[in-house]
């Protein structure tokens, strides 16, 4: 094999160990990942690589126009050499052979991104110590930044509902067990309940489980046209510094700061095998901010931050709700909240129909 290709190869390599993001000893860790995936060892193997080492050039691939800086290509071989050696790892070629030749076709000004981004998916799927390192130093360290440019889902649990609907136990405390992942056929970070089962690498966490209660659950709800929403029962943040609900997609989240104890419920207007709430999210969301309150928090009304309709002080001016489905269809929300300086923080995402991020902000 010509000395020009290996030194393409090997000077990606040297890019991606010499990268700004993440760590010294992870960086090394994915080239060495790339070198295992790729080894030099017999004539085929240098024929693969050689291949390889073809597909990633830049002035082979790509028009002249658009190409960008030395550096700028140097990372487009970078981002195409990373999507081969994850899917090559993990046996989904069909999902990363795309992604790797998008390097290609991107435009200048979202190469570093792309970089950066293919970089934390590397540290998740690379082990548990990468995938640590993403949850603590990037998901949870600068939430916003974050979920501007990866998709989450919460894979979240029922597990302790019944301390909130109509047989509570007195106990309104559920921390559980999580996962974070990386999820390289969906192109996803995934956070999922232990009690969902977890495959593969991940990052086990405590969070506050804030599980989702139908709105007929709600303890004295009533009977139609009168409901009432004065019986909400909260989940206490305490005993972890993460806190996750299950996906909305019409659902009110709603919390209380009592006492100096912050309280946390997640109302569900359908679902469940039972009836929907009339009028959707949105007339849940009005309602509970018409008579909400939260039992078990001196009965204080109810911040609410639902599909459409929402009383939360958000932090800069934005909605202090999430978009009503009928108006701006999406996928799903995530909300989740961390705990920093003994202050809590709730964050959203909301995923569109073509799977775009349509919002990633702080809510309170």
């Amino acid at each position: 094999m010509g000395k020009d290709r290996t030194q393409r190869v090997d000077e990606t390599l040297h890019l991606i160990e010499h990268a700004p993001d993440l760590t010294g000893g992870i960086r090394l860790r994915i080239r060495n990942l790339v070198r295992n995936q790729f080894p030099r060892m017999s004539a085929n193997d240098l024929n693969v690589l050689s291949q390889l080492s073809d597909e990633m050039s830049v002035t082979t691939n790509m028009p002249l126009l658009g190409r960008g800086s030395p550096h700028k290509r140097e990372q487009r071989r970078a981002i195409f050499l990373l999507w081969k050696t994850l899917g090559k790892m993990q046996g989904d070629e069909f999902s990363t052979t795309p992604r790797a030749q998008r390097a290609m076709t991107m435009g200048v000004g979202a190469v570093g991104a792309a970089f950066s981004a293919v970089m934390l998916k590397a540290a998740v799927l690379l082990d548990a110590f990468g995938a640590q390192h993403v949850f603590e130093q990037e998901l949870s360290a600068h939430p916003v930044r974050f979920l501007k440019q990866h998709r989450i889902v919460i894979v979240g649990t029922l597990a302790g509902v019944d301390r909130f609907s109509n047989a509570p136990t007195g106990d309104y405390q559920n921390t559980l067990l999580f996962h974070f992942q990386y999820d390289i056929g969906t192109d996803k970070f995934v956070l999922k309940s232990a009690d969902k089962g977890v495959v593969g690498v991940s990052h086990p966490f405590n969070a506050v489980s804030v599980p989702a209660v139908h709105w007929t659950q709600v303890p004295n709800v009533g009977v139609p046209p009168d409901y009432n929403f004065a019986g909400v029962l909260g989940c206490e943040l305490v005993g972890a510094t993460f806190m996750l609900t299950t996906q909305f997609t019409g659902c009110a989240f709603n919390w209380t700061n009592y006492g100096g104890m912050l309280r946390a419920s997640h109302v569900s207007p359908a679902g469940g095998g039972v009836g929907n709430y009339p009028g959707g999210g949105i007339t849940l969301a009005q309602r509970m901010m018409a008579n909400g309150a939260m039992a078990n928090a001196g009965n204080t009304a109810l911040t609410v931050f639902g599909a459409g309709a929402g009383n939360a002080p958000v932090v800069r001016p934005d909605d202090s709700f999430y978009p009503d489905p009928q108006d701006i269809p999406f996928r799903w929300v995530s909300i989740f909240g961390v705990q920093r300086g003994g202050a809590w923080r709730f964050y959203t995402q909301v995923i569109g129909q073509h799977e775009e991020i349509l919002q990633a902000r702080r809510i309170m």
